[in-house]
């Protein structure tokens, strides 16, 4: 109708008429592909973040906040320096950072520092200092991590707790190792410790046996005498001779046959530690 009107007032009185005529052919409903759309609820990214929740089905603007709270506490905690510029969202989430390396530093300097000047503290700094306490608790007792707070600060200084516990529990098992050794040529049932604990314990365990018996002269203290095996395996049947009370013999080195040292004192040649029947000249 407008493209056949003459002149401009034409096409204004022709209006009335189009509005009447479109208000006449319209019919309301739903296109055939229509699909309602959920009610999506509205959350808190920051808190979500904080308490270790991670969402599906969010907004735009949430997926946004999250992302950027994220970016802020991976920045707080590699030490980078925080702009002003960014969002507060990405603040709280660099301050959750901040706060928890605060407390994981009280946790490891416990010994220099009262317990009651930690009342009034955050929370974050309070799951830094308890998160890192926790591990390390859990490496030293050779337990799997158990995270009893699902936030990121809990979680990461947990790890690092974690860490420097199994490096100070190596350092107390070499050291018991070495300890035993001094009284007992056999190792006692660490059944349950860790690898890294039961390979420490030993190392501190043969250090002390090779630095009291090795390029040594032992005498025979038995009686009756021993044996000389050509296995650190001992049995009857690889019974190569056997030792009198008084002989002498020089170790080479120690070995360790099921928890059990042995003497080597030659080619193919072992003998017991057992300090009951041999000693040093």
């Amino acid at each position: 109708m407008i493209n056949n009107a003459k002149d401009a007032q034409a096409i204004l009185d022709l209006i009335p008429t189009g509005i009447a005529n479109i208000d006449k052919s319209y019919v309301p409903g739903k296109p055939q592909e229509y699909v309602p759309t959920e009610n999506i609820p509205e959350h808190n990214a920051v808190k979500d973040f904080n308490d270790g929740i991670l969402r599906s089905n969010t907004t735009i603007i949430y997926d946004n906040n999250y992302k950027n709270v994220r970016s802020g506490f991976e920045d707080g905690i590699n030490g980078l320096t925080a702009a002003e510029k960014y969002s507060k969202v990405y603040m709280a989430g660099y301050k959750m950072a901040v706060e928890g390396l605060s407390g994981m530093k009280a946790a490891q300097s416990i010994d220099k520092i009262n317990i009651s000047d930690l009342s009034g503290k955050s929370a974050d700094f309070n799951a830094g200092f308890n998160g890192y306490l926790a591990g390390l608790k859990a490496a030293m007792k050779d337990l799997k991590k158990s995270y009893d707070n699902n936030s990121p600060v809990y979680k990461f200084t947990y790890d690092k707790g974690y860490v420097a516990g199994k490096k100070q529990a190596i350092e107390i098992a070499h050291s018991s190792g070495y300890k035993h050794a001094k009284t007992s040529n056999r190792m006692p049932n660490l059944k349950g410790y860790s690898k890294e604990y039961v390979k420490a314990f030993t190392q501190g365990f043969i250090k002390h046996q090779n630095a009291e018996s090795r390029n040594k002269t032992f005498n025979v203290l038995a009686d009756s005498g021993i044996y000389v095996h050509s296995s650190g395996v001992f049995t009857k049947n690889n019974r190569v001779k056997k030792m009198k009370k008084g002989d002498k013999f020089t170790v080479k080195h120690i070995v360790l046959v099921n928890g059990v040292t042995r003497y080597y004192i030659n080619e193919n040649e072992y003998v017991t530690s057992d300090k009951n029947l041999v000693g040093l000249k």
